[in-house]
């Protein structure tokens, strides 16, 4: 089944693009990107061209990865220690191989850590309730770790696309490696 992927390209404001997930192309952009958490079925498109807009999608969404973010509008260092406390969690606690876990500097006031689909046997699962099922698991890997915004998990939510630039902090969403974290 082939899936789209919101993405919008320069501003906030271009939101509605669809395109099918697998043409989404990661490269260095000297302007904002984002991409949707969830991916959707060819429904997404009908949704879009009823009501010409992607508010109030509920139907069945997949994964490629679960987004983690973690932000502190004050304290960037905060965040980092968050996002290691979160990272070493999932490796010791939880037995993730680092390969599996991908954390990234958002450009802004904190990190996304992604864990691949496929470690979560999530790969290709559809479901209406996949937000809430992944924010639930995000509470509980995440009990006792600060910073943790849970409030990302809607049908319809996008994450800045990595090298991409954040227009307010002047800066790239690049890659931390997890031995750089600590």
């Amino acid at each position: 089944m082939e899936t789209y992927s919101e993405l919008v390209e320069k501003s906030l404001g271009n939101r509605g693009m669809l395109v099918p997930t697998n043409k989404i192309r990661i490269f260095k952009a000297d302007y904002e990107r984002y991409v949707s958490m969830f991916c959707y079925s060819d429904s997404i498109l009908k949704h879009f061209n009823k009501t010409g807009s992607m508010s109030n999608y509920i139907e069945p969404v997949t994964m490629n990865n679960l987004w983690i973010d973690i932000d502190n509008e004050s304290d960037l260092n905060a965040s980092k220690k968050s996002a290691l406390k979160l990272v070493d969690s999932l490796m010791t606690k939880y037995g993730f191989e680092e390969d599996y876990i991908h954390c990234w500097f958002s450009g802004g006031k904190g990190f996304h850590v992604g864990i691949n689909s496929e470690i979560l046997n999530l790969k290709g699962v559809a479901e209406k309730n996949l937000p809430q099922k992944a924010r639930k698991f995000v509470e509980n890997i995440s009990n006792g770790i600060d910073n943790v915004d849970y409030k990302i998990y809607n049908h319809t939510r996008i994450i800045r696309l990595p090298y991409s630039l954040n227009n307010k902090r002047g800066m790239y969403k690049i890659y931390v490696p997890y031995k750089t974290l600590s």
